[in-house]
């Protein structure tokens, strides 16, 4: 069962205008969700690579997930960005960097687990202010499998995902 995080309308400032912006309902598994005590902030989707870096030990080579790399959008307009920490940017400046607290897996074995991270530390004013947590659903792809030959290689899977950002009541 999923429990249903709807947010009605957020404002995005863009440039010197603002537009609202209907985010869709999202689908939180519980695991990942607190119920009663968050609601959705902002709804953004993300889609870019999952990176990882080829690494040997013991004799044997593997990959290690190193972090996202991918644009945050709404509709098709980027809005900011997700990297490796993981750090959400939005455009306004305002930030979060997250710490990984839950990972639950996803539908199918080829795409990336759920993930809850709380948040640690925030920047600027903005969009992300007074966000204290994200979850990251919906996922498609972002899995790398299959051994790796040359150590040190850096390699970015694609994948998609939503983020959803939340704030606590």
């Amino acid at each position: 069962m999923f429990i249903r995080a709807i947010a009605v309308s957020f404002v995005l400032a863009m440039s010197a205008s603002a537009a609202s912006a209907q985010t869709p309902d999202v689908k939180i598994p519980p695991e990942l969700a607190k119920p009663g005590d968050e609601v959705v902030a902002v709804f953004r989707a993300g889609g870019g690579s999952q990176t990882y870096q080829c690494f040997r030990a013991n004799g044997e080579s593997h990959w290690d997930y190193m972090g996202p790399r991918a644009p945050l959008r709404i509709e098709e307009k980027v809005v900011g960005r997700v990297q490796t920490g993981p750090i959400w940017t939005h455009n306004d400046g305002s930030s979060v960097t997250g710490k990984l607290v839950k990972q639950i897996d996803a539908d199918k074995p080829e795409n990336f687990k759920y993930e809850r991270y709380d948040v640690v530390a925030s920047k600027g004013s903005g969009v992300f202010t007074g966000v204290t947590a994200v979850v990251m659903v919906d996922t498609e792809s972002g899995v790398l499998t299959g051994a790796c030959k040359d150590h040190g290689m850096i390699f970015g899977e694609p994948y998609w995902a939503t983020y959803v950002f939340l704030k606590s009541k």
